[in-house]
């Protein structure tokens, strides 16, 4: 099974490129999901690793487009959403164990402070699902999620005058998930480069559970263009 490399120059030609590449036997593979999202039945067809890099993340719109009579993924006011409620507002909604800006949101500052300041660090990153700490400084018991986080790290690079954000994904529903998260963490970069007075540059994705659901099978054929 090979690895996905995967260079593109926006996020809808990376979003294409990549459920394109879920259907090559070469990359990609079935299995039963035992546990997670649709398990005890539920399919997925999982790339073995995939390595995705866009060079001009910043072009508008960064919701895919799709052919007339086939609904998007998700929509520009769907990812400002996204951006707003899950990677900039640390209270997570009611029914949510969690969301990833409670983990982001408190390390900013720092981020903005590094790259404003020695942009040539390796020091510009944030994990995603690490212990609580309390008040006082002491660590809080580890928290055991029944549905750990899919974003695990955030690391920013400055090279070639422009900040650059890598990103790493332990699943990936690549299909509906993918063009929202890459869309909100274009959003989230640029507010960084912003906030540290520099430009945005590429924005990367590692993941080794990328996958679609059997139920999306068609509606990827439909994208790419496959007629059965």
């Amino acid at each position: 099974m090979r690895p996905t490399l995967i260079e593109a120059k926006t996020l809808d030609e990376a979003w294409f490129s990549v459920i394109r590449a879920t259907l090559d036997d070469d990359h990609a593979y079935w299995y039963e999901i035992q546990r997670g999202s649709f398990e005890g039945g539920g399919v997925r067809r999982q790339l073995a690793s995939l390595t995705l890099s866009v060079e001009y993340p910043e072009t508008r719109p960064l919701a895919p487009v799709v052919p007339d009579g086939m609904s998007p993924p998700t929509t520009s006011d769907n990812i400002e959403k996204y951006f707003a409620e899950q990677l900039m507002n640390p209270e997570p909604a009611p029914n949510e164990d969690y969301n990833y800006a409670q983990f982001i949101v408190p390390h900013l500052p720092r981020v903005i402070e590094l790259m404003a300041a020695t942009p040539f660090t390796n020091h510009a990153v944030i994990n995603v699902g690490e212990p609580f700490v309390r008040a006082d400084g002491a660590d809080a018991e580890p928290k055991v999620y029944e549905f750990p986080p899919c974003l695990r790290c955030l690391h920013w690079v400055f090279r070639d005058d422009r900040l650059h954000l890598y990103t790493y994904w332990r699943s990936w529903d690549v299909f509906a998930g993918l063009p929202e998260n890459l869309g909100g963490m274009q959003l989230l970069n640029e507010y960084v480069a912003m906030e540290a007075g520099c430009e945005t540059g590429t924005l990367n994705a590692f993941s080794s559970g990328a996958h679609v659901y059997g139920y999306q099978l068609e509606l990827v054929e439909t994208r790419i263009g496959i007629h059965r």
